[in-house]
């Protein structure tokens, strides 16, 4: 699954885990989740996501 995914990732780079916790403590900070509206001033997290789908694909493909 993704999640597996990027728990995977997240184990084997913990420079880019480092890197994102970084990002959201500075848009969201500590004591709220992010939401939606955040998406825009998270460019490093929108990446990141965008990484793991594409190394850990949903569907089979060829």
């Amino acid at each position: 699954s993704q999640l597996e995914g990027f728990f995977l990732a997240m184990s084997l780079y913990p420079d880019v885990q480092a890197e994102a916790q970084r990002e959201l403590d500075r848009v969201i900070g500590k004591y709220r989740l992010p939401d939606i509206s955040d998406r825009s001033d998270l460019p490093y997290m929108n990446a990141l996501c965008k990484d793991v789908l594409r190394w850990h694909n949903a569907t089979p493909t060829g």
